[in-house]
């Protein structure tokens, strides 16, 4: 895939700089630039890679539809609250991807000249997976919410073979099957309200079988709070009730945020094999820079 951005032996800006960018609502503690910004230096490409806060959805899309009529842009990012709001651009070309779980964090343009919508999470959420488990090991989810980023992990699941079970538990199922109407059709998928008792019935089913068992978190919980981001909070209790009563080793635990959280740490001193959401960060980003730029980060 060939990329017109020019190589260049000095960082500063030009007329022919091309930029991407990351759009949020809360960024501040995002470690895209970091790494985007490092790849750019790396292959010395005239490219720079903008964080940009925006609070509102109109202000996104108003911005966005512009971006795409400039030269100088190359493609973003897109995070919270903004991954399902992007599809309202009807011009922008939709990966099958994005259409099946409804959400896009990646915009580039492909060879053709079409700027497209793609969703990067997913293979992110693969390699996660695959450093869980062995390969051709089946396995079953127990995931812990119903939004964007979980429909993107059952998508996972249920595009993957040796996934024999996922158990979604949220706290709206009503709303989470409004969204993704085709969940009702596959029989791999258990949706239930997020409580304590349906926490219990979960782990008596999964026990059932000797599958290894990935508890996959993709709720704001169990970070120390943060001033600038009031939705985490330091408790993850359904996912450490699931720990403590899931055999150690069919246990595997796997939380998307990107810090070691209190109940990855309460996994470790059970013995359970664990992953925080930094390998799914770095893979997601190096597929959306080779859309960008046509080069594939290897190390």
């Amino acid at each position: 895939m060939k990329k017109s951005i020019i190589k260049v032996d000095s960082f500063m800006p030009d007329g022919k700089t091309k930029f991407s960018f990351l759009f949020g609502s809360n960024i501040a503690h995002s470690l895209s630039p970091k790494l985007h910004t490092s790849w750019m230096r790396s292959n010395k490409l005239n490219c720079v890679y903008l964080p940009m806060q925006i609070k509102k959805e109109n202000d996104f899309l108003d911005i966005l539809k512009n971006l795409v009529r400039i030269e100088g842009f190359n493609g973003a990012n897109i995070t919270l609250p903004f991954k399902s709001t992007v599809l309202e651009l009807e011009d922008l070309k939709k990966s099958e991807i994005v259409k099946k779980i409804k959400a896009a964090n990646t915009i580039y343009k492909n060879n053709l000249g079409q700027w497209c919508l793609d969703n990067t999470d997913v293979k992110g959420i693969e390699a996660s997976i695959l450093k869980l488990i062995k390969p051709n090991e089946s396995f079953e989810m127990i995931v812990l919410g119903g939004g964007g980023a979980a429909a993107a992990v059952i998508y996972c699941g249920l595009v993957n073979n040796h996934c024999k079970k996922i158990f979604c538990l949220t706290r709206s199922p009503e709303k989470t099957l409004s969204h993704y109407e085709y969940f009702k059709n596959e029989n791999k998928i258990s949706l239930e309200n997020l409580n304590d008792d349906n926490i219990e019935k979960t782990i008596s089913v999964s026990n059932e079988t000797n599958h290894k068992k990935i508890i996959i978190n993709t709720l704001p919980l169990g970070v120390l709070e943060k001033a600038s981001n009031e939705s985490y909070c330091n408790e993850n209790p359904y996912a450490i009730k699931l720990i403590k009563k899931i055999k150690p080793k069919l246990c595997c635990y796997f939380d998307l945020v990107y810090e070691n959280t209190q109940a990855i740490k309460f996994a470790k001193t059970k013995g359970v094999k664990c992953l925080n959401g930094k390998l799914m960060l770095t893979t997601q980003a190096k597929e959306s820079f080779f859309l960008w730029t046509g080069i594939k980060i290897t190390n």
